[in-house]
């Protein structure tokens, strides 16, 4: 048998597990010496970390201290479960985007990759860092294909759809927040609870059935999968009998899915198009996105969400106008944006599952 007869091709973990670091950075800084030190993460409950001393002889430190410079995901799959032992998975990616085994491939799209790591993939890809993202944690598994010309922003809006009242926000400093409305992620909004003949000096109320509907049908590009449901709207409106908001899902999506999600629009769209606006005293503590809760003869009535304030200042004194939104509530952002989300033009994608 000849030498290059015992020669192995290693791939992917193998590849990486016979990697030394010192000679592949040696290579890229020609001219330049430079060491690191080698430090032995602790497993199987251990709590003290091994660095090299002085004599060459690992040493068991409880602490260590040094500057992070680069890291990144690595994803593994086993078929079975992991029982330990040093033996490779059935899939590696050693760069957290291309995996290396059964299944293989792109990562984003792996139908056994879980939810909110996919996200979190996507959002690097748009050169977001880890520190710049707050993604919540989904037990929801399942791969996305999209196509060349999504956008990164209308492919997490597509894979939102399969997660019950998620959504994504930036926030001030930046960070990009991806999560339920109850995520402790998001800045949280209060409620604005105001006495009807007391905190406001007038009232108006336009009604607008634009954005209201009578349906709502979830469908896949093909109508292989459609699901209506009713939408419970104010009695008395001269709505048309079928008016229905139509809203496309990827191609893959399980009937329950599309059940769920029909479930979800057609409750965020009850009782909407009525828009209030009231002025009262000086209220500087109110901020857009509040709840507006009126308190009456009849009890505690929720009106939507704050859309617009506008503090006056004059010779008469000090007041605020603001305006409520039926079809707002907290957490969950004005109706006219959910809406522009769900109709907006969008190229296809696909679900996939195991």
């Amino acid at each position: 048998m000849s030498e290059k007869d015992l020669i192995v091709k290693e791939n992917g973990y193998l590849t990486v597990q016979n990697f030394n670091a010192d000679s592949g950075l040696m290579e890229e800084m020609d001219g330049l010496t430079t060491t690191f030190d080698k430090v032995k993460i602790p497993s199987g409950g251990g709590l003290m970390f091994e660095v090299t001393g002085e004599n060459g002889e690992p040493e068991p430190v409880k602490t260590i201290e040094g500057v992070i410079l680069y890291h990144h995901a690595v994803n593994s799959f086993y078929k079975e479960k992991y029982t330990g032992g040093s033996n490779p998975p059935d899939c590696g990616s050693y760069d957290g985007k291309t995996g290396e085994g059964d299944p293989g491939g792109d990562c984003s799209k792996c139908p056994y990759g879980i939810l909110h790591e996919t996200l979190k993939s996507i959002l690097s890809k748009a050169n977001i860092s880890s520190d710049e993202m707050l993604v919540e944690n989904t037990s929801v598994y399942a791969g996305y294909q999209f196509d060349v010309t999504m956008s990164y922003l209308e492919g997490i809006l597509e894979i939102l759809k399969a997660l019950e009242n998620w959504k994504i926000e930036e926030l001030v400093d930046g960070t990009v927040v991806i999560g339920s409305n109850g995520y402790s992620g998001f800045v949280r909004n209060s409620s604005y609870v105001f006495q009807r003949n007391k905190d406001i000096f007038t009232r108006s109320i336009v009604r607008d059935d634009q954005e209201a509907y009578r349906k709502v049908c979830v469908h896949t590009g093909d109508f292989s999968i459609k699901v209506y449901r009713e939408v419970e709207t104010y009695t008395g409106w001269n709505l048309q009998t079928n008016k229905t908001l139509y809203v496309n899902v990827p191609d893959g999506t399980s009937l329950s899915d599309a059940q769920n999600y029909a479930e979800q629009i057609a409750s965020n769209l009850q009782y909407v198009g009525k828009i209030e606006s009231f002025t009262g005293p000086f209220r500087p503590q109110i901020i857009i996105g509040d709840e507006a809760v009126i308190i009456g003869e009849n009890g505690t009535t929720s009106l939507g969400q704050i859309t617009e304030i506008t503090h006056r200042f004059g010779k008469n004194g000090f007041y605020t106008d603001f305006t409520v939104d039926s079809g707002g509530r907290l957490g969950k952002g004005r109706l006219s944006d959910y809406i522009a989300r769900l109709t907006r033009d969008k190229t296809s994608s696909n679900r996939l599952y195991e």
